[in-house]
């Protein structure tokens, strides 16, 4: 009936297609719609106007069913018809906003059907159902079709902890479709509604909270908490506003947003439309609450980019974007992040760790010359650092960013409290102090809990449950690790496969998680991170937190117990987990009497706290140090660009070159100064490499590009399979440029004979079954059919197919001695496809051998192997 898939601007009055039908009799018409989803971010959001009427934006729309993955089938809203001719008009105004920005819109069919007289929907004046605490909650009850007399609807109310029901009844007027239930004074927390029209057994039920009134909180500025939104992605525009409203009223300070830097706003050299992207409409909204917006993008126009490339491969088009963006989005946007997960599918395989480098640099060079000069990061990571992240060390990014960033998810893992956060924040800080980047900020700019789950279902409240307390708990334990702040993932409805992470259900009504992020953000306040509590009962966990004067207890136990705490303070207040306060006077002794479990609560007493603390820190804190200033040489950004035919698979494992000729390397030098720049560039190479020259002069006009080229041969002390740095940095004016650095390698097998002792022993091998499968499967170890090998047998039940066994290596420096390490395995045929990731652990790394290749490196990328 109707294909929209256009890059062509709409006319004016948007894209329209109408629609004439006849209705034999007047009344209220159920219309159910097969089309693309009219809330999702890759397809465009629709207008729907009966006869004369006004268009209204879709956004209740109902999912019943699928044609396939992109046309779905949708119960809309009742419309009114008359009897005879009617005129139903679809329009299109908005563009999708990824993965391009094209007006995409696809009908495959609708209907029309009577509507019989039942419950509809309930509503609110609320946005997205967040009341403030204070104010009467009003429902309005909907019909979908004119009330007779004496219709009635029950509703029932339930709070977090199904503590007691409220019965109401709702009696509408005859000829009436809708009618208002006013509910006052209920606490603050999360509520759920049952709903039913009398004489039916059809029911209808929602959610949605009340959090601590704004005229209640102060003002903090900038804290720990922040929530990843992708608003202008998972967010509508018709409910852009009101999204913005709730993530004032949940307490945080930061929000992560998404951009596309793409052909529809940057179509060519110096052109920009940032008001086509829909990040326009969100930052504005987020911006105008008071909330501090972190940007991140990971795409690129197309003319920027070669051989397929995601990163631009044209930095002066970085700089310009960057710079351009800044400027527009102003103080809008607080912080960039350039980038997003650079090591994971965000570029290709043959985009390496330098060649992301270089565009950061250059892009921090535009956000830096911009007059809005926002602080800048490095693109969240999704590993643990490993080789991609030594490389990027060693192209010397750290002048360039102000923040260093990573993502830490988990899944679901019911029946278990708490739900561990994931190992990570340590070796993240490790790595900076390792590489000259102690001094930066650590941001968890991800951080959710992956729910199995599949649409039109939202998550039961036993997993709204879980996936609150896991929101605290990880926030918390990440903070108190060393993070300085923390954004959970995420905060609109999102599907990702077939796992939800929303902290608002698929209507956009809040979950029970959200409700905690309120009361958490409320009770820890400025969230200054102090300490871990001693001397706790067992399977209690307590950390404690500054809040200017004030000092917060967070506490959270397996099971449900009173904690005695010596705080010597005549009164302290406790919330609980839904923001609820009652002040506390203590026992006779001084003491207090805490009940905790697997609900955290809060404590707060004024000064310091009297409980012994370990490990404390603070975290949190409330600015980004100032950046230094980039000197001349380091504004200009050296890239290596080696041939096509010697990239394949090279962010893994470094360039393959030829062991026998050379191989011409050619060396980018990018002047982002208003002055030429004239100097030499000066090349290294390692592991036995050599150069066909040390050095070359070169004078570079101002924002202009020079190439040196230099030839790179294997000499006879290159070890085969072991990548091995080619380094290069520029002399001009006696400063130095910040260095180029890429791996190069040569592929020979080398067989492998000695067998580590212990590895054919099961008994040297742990499953880690708790963290690793447990949830879908099992596993066991035995001894294998073949000489030193060990046989591991899997059963899974759903979701992802993984395991994490580990080898325990023996004591002693014997291994160190060694020019590798391999793993040789073997799968059943019937397996498959299967992945295969050695990740070597504890202070000193050894080279991996690794499909008849050797790397010398701190964790490798999955590789696939068909055996």
């Amino acid at each position: 009936m109707l294909w929209l898939f256009t890059d062509t601007q709409a006319p004016e009055g948007g894209y329209t297609a109408a629609y004439n039908v006849l209705i034999d009799q007047a009344g209220t018409y159920q219309l159910d719609l097969t089309s693309t989803p009219p809330n999702e971010s890759w397809a465009s959001h629709f207008d729907i106007k009966i006869n004369e009427g006004a268009f209204n934006r879709v956004t209740n729309a109902v999912e019943y069913g699928q044609i396939n993955s992109t046309v779905r089938q949708f119960h809309l809203d009742g419309v009114d018809l008359k009897a005879g001719l009617n005129t139903i008009v679809f329009r299109v105004t908005d563009r999708r906003a990824q993965p391009d920005q094209k007006y995409t819109m696809f009908i495959d069919s609708f209907s029309l059907s009577p509507a019989p007289l039942e419950l509809k929907t309930l509503t609110t004046e609320a946005p997205l159902n967040v009341f403030q605490d204070g104010n009467p909650v009003k429902l309005g009850v909907q019909l979908t079709a004119m009330a007779q007399q004496g219709t009635e609807v029950a509703v029932d109310i339930t709070d977090y902890w199904s503590s007691g029901t409220e019965h109401h009844t709702v009696t509408f007027p005859a000829g009436s479709k809708s009618a208002d239930l006013t509910l006052t004074g209920l606490a603050k927390g999360h509520y759920r509604y049952t709903a039913q029209l009398t004489g039916s057994e059809q029911t209808v039920s929602g959610m949605f909270a009340v959090v601590s009134a704004l005229s209640d909180r102060p003002a903090l500025g900038d804290t720990p908490f922040g929530l990843d939104t992708a608003a202008a992605w998972l967010v509508p525009k018709s409910k852009m506003e009101d999204f913005a409203s709730a993530m004032k009223l949940s307490g945080i300070s930061w929000a992560r947003d998404r951009m596309n830097w793409g052909d529809t706003v940057n179509p060519g050299p110096g052109a920009f439309n940032f008001a086509a992207d829909s990040s326009d409409e969100s930052t504005q909204a987020l911006s105008d609450n008071g909330i501090n917006v972190l940007m991140a993008y990971h795409s690129a126009p197309s003319w920027t980019t070669a051989n397929g490339s995601k990163l631009p491969y044209n930095l002066f088009a970085a700089y310009d974007f960057a710079r351009s963006a800044a400027d527009y989005y102003g103080n809008r946007v607080d912080t960039w992040e350039m980038w997003n997960e650079p090591e994971n599918p965000f570029t290709n395989t043959d985009e390496t760790a330098d060649e992301y480098a270089a565009f950061l640099k250059a892009a921090a060079i535009g956000y830096r010359d911009s007059a809005a000069n926002p602080t800048l990061s490095v693109s969240g990571f999704a590993l643990l650092p490993g080789n991609y992240e030594n490389l990027l060390a060693q192209n010397d990014i750290f002048p360039y960013i102000d923040i260093y960033n990573f993502h830490r998810h988990q899944r679901n893992k019911p029946g278990v409290f708490p739900v561990p956060f994931p190992d990570g924040v340590a070796a993240h800080q490790a790595f900076l102090d390792q590489n000259g980047g102690g001094d930066k900020p650590m941001w968890v700019s991800e951080a959710g809990l992956a729910i199995a789950s599949q649409a039109p279902n939202d998550i039961t409240y036993e997993e709204q449950k879980a996936q609150a307390r896991y929101l605290v708990t990880s926030t918390v334990t990440s903070l108190s690790q060393g993070s300085d702040k923390q954004f959970y993932f995420v905060a609109p409805p999102y599907q990702e496969n077939s796992y939800y992470w929303g902290l608002f259900g698929r209507s956009f009504t809040p979950y029970a998680a959200y409700a905690a992020e309120a009361a958490m953000t409320e009770a820890l306040g400025k969230g200054q991170y102090a300490g871990a509590l001693q001397g706790l009962p067992n399977g209690v966990t307590g950390y404690a937190f500054h809040d200017g004067a004030d000092s917060v207890l967070v506490l959270w136990g397996t099971s449900s117990t009173a904690v005695t705490l010596s705080l010597e303070q005549p009164q302290a207040v406790l919330t609980d987990f839904m923001g609820r306060k009652q002040t506390l006077t203590p026992a006779g002794d001084g003491s207090y009497s805490i009940p905790v479990g697997n609900d955290p609560v809060y404590v707060r007493i004024a000064g310091n706290v009297s409980v012994p603390l370990s490990g404390g820190s603070v975290s949190g804190t409330d600015s980004v140090p100032p950046a230094t200033p980039l000197t001349a040489a380091e504004r200009v950004v050296l890239v290596q660009r080696y041939p096509q035919e010697v990239s394949a698979d090279s962010k893994k494992y470094g360039y393959t070159l030829a062991a026998d000729q050379p191989t011409t390397v050619k060396v980018e030098a990018y002047n982002f100064n208003d002055v030429p720049m004239t100097g030499t560039i000066e090349g290294v190479a390692g592991g036995g490499w050599t150069l066909s020259e040390t050095s070359k002069s070169v004078t570079i006009q101002p924002f202009e590009k020079a190439e040196v080229e230099f030839q790179v041969s294997a000499g006879p002390n290159v070890v085969p399979n072991l990548s091995s740095p080619i380094s290069f940095q520029g002399t001009f004016g006696g400063q130095m440029t910040t260095k180029a650095v890429s791996d190069v390698r040569t592929v020979q097998d080398v067989p492998i004979s000695q067998l580590v002792a212990g590895s054919a022993d099961p008994a040297s091998w742990r499953l880690d079954l708790p963290d690793a499968i447990a949830s879908v499967g099992t596993g066991a170890i035995t001894t294998g059919t073949d000489t030193g090998s060990v046989q591991f047998d899997y059963a899974f039940t759903n979701g992802d197919r993984w395991a994490y066994p580990y080898l325990i290596l023996p004591a002693g420096d014997g291994l160190y001695r060694l020019r590798g390490t391999g793993v040789r395995y073997l799968c059943r045929s019937s397996v498959g496809r299967n992945d295969v990731k050695a990740l070597p652990q504890g202070e000193h790394r050894l080279p991996l051998l690794h499909g008849g290749r050797l790397f010398d490196q701190a964790g490798l990328e999955p590789d696939s192997h068909s055996v």
